[in-house]
């Protein structure tokens, strides 16, 4: 059996600036760009991450046992966990949310 996950990632925040105390001039617009462009680098460093454990290390660094252990009925030992996380399609989503934006720290 090949198994499937699918691991969400959602991270929401404020950017403060350091030296101005003054909102980031057309807020709506660059918060959108900061929100595509830090997605698309945590989903780059996500798919690194596990693709370097499947294929490198080759152990269930993502702890995702627990999703197998939880799956199957069947009795696993570490190794059968770690072949089948080694041999599974693992689809990352990031969704960032910037609250707002501006103002001194």
């Amino acid at each position: 059996d090949k198994y499937f996950f699918n691991i969400q990632i959602k991270l929401t925040g404020t950017i403060v600036e350091h030296k101005e105390q003054k909102p980031i001039q057309d807020g709506t617009n660059l918060i959108k760009v900061f929100q595509d462009s830090l997605e698309q680098h945590i989903k780059k460093r996500a798919e690194a991450f596990i693709k370097k454990t499947q294929e490198e290390y080759k152990f269930d660094a993502s702890c995702l046992a627990n999703y197998i252990k939880a799956y199957t009925r069947e009795k696993l030992t570490k190794e059968d966990i770690d072949r089948i996380v080694e041999n599974a399609e693992i689809n990352v989503e990031v969704k960032v949310h910037i609250k707002n934006a501006g103002g001194k720290m």
